[in-house]
């Protein structure tokens, strides 16, 4: 109740110098410095000190001017102690006045408009590094408000938007070619730096679902950077491929290439696809047979993606699906998962070169040594 009466007064007290009000004001004998009010006759006293307003308004000046210093400290330590207070009175004194507040700071501004202006470059000039610290500390702390407004505004006038770059870029083409030029000269090094950041870098489920959608096995990967993960073309492994991968996958597909996704360079350099054109001019022998991929890939899950050999890794060396009995000699079993295994290049051709396993032989010895 008394915080109520306390605003209220603080408003009263804030309208005393202003336009007549008959709460506060009355007409009264004319003051003896003759401050007539509106041609009455008559000054506009106080009711409670029954002072003229405009003396006591020029009497206050006065005291001001003479003990301004004193009066600053004075100020100073009283809104320290009554912030909330002095807050919650303006707030309240805003929403009372609101219009006039608008109606006297657009007058105001349109009255003084090249001296607020002069006043705010001077401001910003002495104030640069301060005013730059301050509106890079706030976009630090609402990074995430910031770019959630950029998008709905961007969402929301998305063709005002493109209209506007267009025309823009239509009526200064030679401008914006030369800025773009001089920018790319000036900042070549940084460019370069971030474009092969941005290469080498994850690709994103969101940005690339549409365009692999339908053609590559896809999904999102767990972790909290929305990465996406596509399955490995030779071993069917699922791996997070980078952008420049993604962009080649991209451009072949737009192409009808290849540039499949392969999780590591081994898979790459053993996949008999590889590299390969639809019509060579010479031949190039593939580093293995060429089995159905989806078999090879079932291979390799069921042998951990693990050399039975020799124990080297996928990480470690190239790996091969190789047939127990031969796919040409028996074709019923050319499909048969218990009738391949997995092997590293080395083994696969060491393995060839046993007696009773080469191309044309019908049955491999390599079965009975890898259970002995």
């Amino acid at each position: 109740m008394t915080e109520t009466k306390n605003t209220t007064t603080n408003i009263i007290r804030q309208q005393e110098y202003t336009e007549f009000n008959p709460e506060i004001h009355y007409l009264g004998v004319l003051c003896k410095r003759g401050h007539d009010y509106d041609g009455t006759g008559k000054s506009l006293r106080n009711k409670k000190s029954d002072r003229c307003s405009e003396c006591s308004k020029a009497l206050s000046k006065a005291y001001h001017e003479a003990n301004k210093d004193k009066a600053k400290t004075y100020n100073k330590a009283y809104n320290k102690a009554n912030k909330d207070d002095i807050k919650a009175t303006k707030k309240i004194y805003q929403e009372v006045n609101k219009d006039n507040i608008k109606i006297k700071r657009q007058t105001h501004y349109r009255a003084n408009k090249d001296k607020i202006s002069a006043e705010k470059k001077v401001y910003h000039e002495a104030n640069k590094g301060k005013i730059r610290a301050r509106k890079k500390a706030y976009r630090k702390a609402n990074k995430h408000k910031i770019t959630a407004r950029a998008r709905a505004y961007s969402e929301a006038n998305k063709h005002k938007i493109n209209a506007s770059r267009k025309a823009y870029r239509e009526a200064n083409e030679h401008k914006v070619t030369a800025r773009a030029r001089a920018y790319y000269e000036a900042n070549k090094g940084k460019i370069r730096a971030a474009s092969k950041t941005y290469r080498e870098s994850t690709a994103k489920y969101v940005t690339n679902k549409s365009n692999l959608l339908g053609i590559e096995k896809i999904r999102q990967s767990k972790n909290s950077n929305g990465d996406i993960e596509v399955k490995c073309a030779y071993c069917g492994v699922w791996f997070t491929p980078t952008n420049s991968q993604i962009r080649s996958r991209i451009t072949a597909i737009n192409n009808t290439g290849g540039a499949r996704l392969y999780c590591s360079d081994n898979c790459k350099m053993a996949c008999p696809t590889y590299n390969q054109n639809m019509y060579p001019k010479g031949f190039k022998k593939a580093t293995s047979r060429e089995v159905n991929p989806l078999l090879r890939q079932l291979c390799f899950e069921r042998d951990e993606y693990t050399c039975q050999r020799c124990g080297a890794t996928i990480k470690e060396a190239q790996l091969h699906c190789h047939h127990i009995e031969g796919a040409t000699q028996n074709p019923l079993l050319s499909n048969d998962l218990t009738n391949v295994v997995t092997f590293c290049k080395s083994c696969h051709k060491a393995v060839h070169k046993m007696p009773g396993c080469t191309t044309y032989d019908y049955r491999c010895p390599v079965s009975e040594e890898i259970t002995a």
